[in-house]
């Protein structure tokens, strides 16, 4: 027989052994990734949980639409739900946390890649006495990725569930934090525009108390009382005023703008509380349905079961299979399978079992933890929504009628000479620091129930 065609023969026998082994791992060879669906999911959520939908910016073009929707919203200023929208697609933060959708879609291609074949060649060289080479070829592939790398995949599948949830998560912060810096721009402007006004009233006491001084009517101690209360007033107005222009800078770094070269006119009333009346236990089962959290200890009990699957699938280690080529030096050829594994004798992957068994009760009981500390986080808002709320209406049904009518009394016995400029000045101031007190209620409200829709995993429901 030709030399030649033997080993042609014995090679195509090879080539058959090895042919079923390539097959399936042939499905995976044109594998891409494309973290697509993952945001369309996202977006979805976003639009059922925030009420707006959400902006990948990926390529030039994206980041050109944006700047042209951007321009659209700011022509003629914005309102609070609009402020959410420009942060929903253009806030720099939550853009940085879109890339883990590719990164989490990226692990899930490649742990469900098969690993490369491998292939050894040996060539024995005669020293003397015969002639020619003696190739001795091994391919092998893992045979050991037909059980293992399902088992990966589906870890990896898991864990993107998790980034998924946790990017609803940001968003979900993204567009609170955004409604809070808008309200607490129209905190700010309602507090400076209540103190300017005050500030012109207790101007004109003082500028009648130094009349009445320098005719005699008042001492020197009255008047350097006035004067200083006014002090304290425009220094408590420039201190507002600087709160004023932080909270406007706060705003624009939520919509991911320039806070050194935007300017965005504001339009939104600080408007009143309502009344809470809100069930504790419906809000708690609406939580379970919706908080990303309790979802992602729940995928983490999944994934660690899996894990403690794969962790025993792992006993025998890597489990190779495949042929052998070899031509002997006489010129016999040889061909046959070849299969590799360890023999666990020593090391049965005790400790990587056991560990994925303690990752498993870890697991459980960080669900129990978290399940506690969002029932407490939850009833505590609650609590304050309702505190807020009374405590807004008591100083406005309350105590701003009983200080505004003290003012009125105050005025009254002032122009009749009967009453200091410091008195009257300190009446007003109590009717002034009285409306703070009821802005900082309204704003904490806002901000609690804020906060709330957040810790409930979404729109806050009529509970």
């Amino acid at each position: 027989m030709d030399p030649s065609q033997s080993v042609g023969e014995n090679a195509m026998k090879l080539y058959r052994l090895n042919i079923i082994l390539i097959i399936p791992f042939l499905v995976t060879a044109c594998a891409t990734v494309n973290p697509q669906k993952d945001f369309d999911a996202v977006s979805s959520s976003s639009k059922s949980k925030v009420g707006h939908t959400v902006t990948w910016q990926q390529t030039p073009e994206d980041k050109k639409q944006t700047r042209m929707a951007l321009e659209e919203l700011l022509k003629d200023g914005v309102t609070r739900e609009e402020v959410v929208r420009i942060a929903l697609m253009n806030n720099q933060d939550l853009q940085s946390k879109f890339e883990f959708l590719g990164i989490a879609r990226a692990d899930v291609v490649q742990a469900g890649l098969y690993s490369n074949p491998s292939i050894d060649a040996l060539f024995d060289f005669p020293t003397k006495g015969a002639f020619g080479v003696g190739p001795d070829i091994n391919l092998l592939f893992s045979l050991s990725d037909l059980w293992i790398v399902p088992l990966r995949k589906k870890i990896a599948m898991l864990d993107g569930q998790r980034v998924t949830l946790q990017v609803i998560e940001e968003i979900l912060k993204t567009a609170a934090e955004a409604r809070n810096a808008f309200d607490e721009v129209l905190f700010q402007r309602a507090m400076y525009d209540s103190t300017q006004k005050n500030i012109k009233l207790f101007e004109s006491a003082f500028d009648k108390s130094r009349f009445y001084y320098q005719s005699g009517l008042v001492n020197d101690l009255e008047l350097s009382l006035a004067e200083s209360l006014l002090y304290e007033e425009k220094l408590a107005l420039a201190n507002i005023e600087t709160g004023l222009q932080s909270a406007h800078a706060a705003l624009l770094r939520q919509l991911g703008l320039d806070p050194m070269e935007s300017i965005i006119e504001i339009h939104g009333e600080f408007q009143e509380t309502q009344s809470v009346n809100i069930k504790p236990n419906k809000a708690w089962n609406f939580a379970l349905d919706n908080r990303a959290d309790l979802k992602i200890f729940r995928l983490q009990i999944e994934q660690s079961k899996w894990v403690l699957k794969l962790q025993r699938a792992r006993i025998y280690g890597d489990v190779n299979l495949g042929g052998n080529f070899t031509r002997e030096l006489d010129g016999r050829d040889t061909s046959g399978p070849i299969l590799s594994f360890q023999i666990p004798i020593f090391d049965q992957n005790q400790a990587g079992i056991a560990r994925a068994q303690y990752q498993l009760r870890q697991s459980e009981k960080e669900l129990n933890a978290i399940e506690i500390k969002a029932k407490q986080e939850i009833l505590g808002l609650i609590r304050e929504l309702k505190f807020q709320h009374e405590k807004a209406t008591f100083l406005r049904d309350k105590m701003l009628i009983l200080n505004s009518k003290t003012e009125k009394f105050a005025e009254k016995f002032y122009n009749a000479m009967q009453l200091n400029a410091f008195s009257l000045i300190e009446a007003r101031r109590r009717v002034l620091n009285t409306y703070r007190s009821y802005l900082e209620a309204r704003r904490d409200y806002r901000r609690i129930k804020t906060t709330l829709g957040v810790a409930l995993g979404g729109k806050m429901p009529n509970l």
